[in-house]
């Protein structure tokens, strides 16, 4: 998990950053994931990503997150509101 948040906040970071913003321009996140088992490491790796005061943050568990053919499991899936400039 701790592997698959990391990606997910740095391909965060890379489209913010594109459209002029940036994780610490976060105002809130919607955060899915798969397995209740890796709560812990989402929010430490939530907590070492983002900077304090951390952005709202809601999470829930769902049965399965949508991969592409081929592609390794999908653990995690991050979506969030950010002020640009």
């Amino acid at each position: 998990m701790r592997g698959q948040m990391n990606q997910a906040i740095s391909n965060l970071q890379a489209i913010l950053e594109e459209c002029g913003s940036s994780l610490e321009q976060v105002i809130r996140t919607q955060i899915m994931y798969t397995d209740p088992a890796d709560v812990e490491a989402m929010a430490s790796a939530y907590a070492r990503r983002f900077r304090a005061p951390l952005p709202v943050r809601t999470s829930w568990g769902v049965k399965f997150l949508a991969a592409e053919p081929g592609s390794e499991l999908v653990r995690v899936q991050i979506e969030c509101v950010a002020e640009v400039g």
